[in-house]
């Protein structure tokens, strides 16, 4: 199916345009730090059980 180059412009052009709303009301960068803050919290209590069940082995 062959199209014009100025209906691919403007398929092109609402697409972005609705990508970039979709960014500005909801931005994806939030969940990615939030994410990040969770695992960072996760693996200090994993160290931390991790230690203390080190320490409570007899060797």
């Amino acid at each position: 199916m062959r199209q014009s180059a100025t209906r691919r412009f403007l398929v092109a052009l609402i697409f972005a345009l609705a990508m970039g709303a979709l960014v500005a009301v909801w931005n994806p960068m939030d969940h990615v730090k939030s994410d990040l803050r969770a695992d960072a919290h996760g693996l200090k209590s994993s160290l931390k059980v991790a230690a203390h069940a080190i320490e409570k082995t007899d060797l």
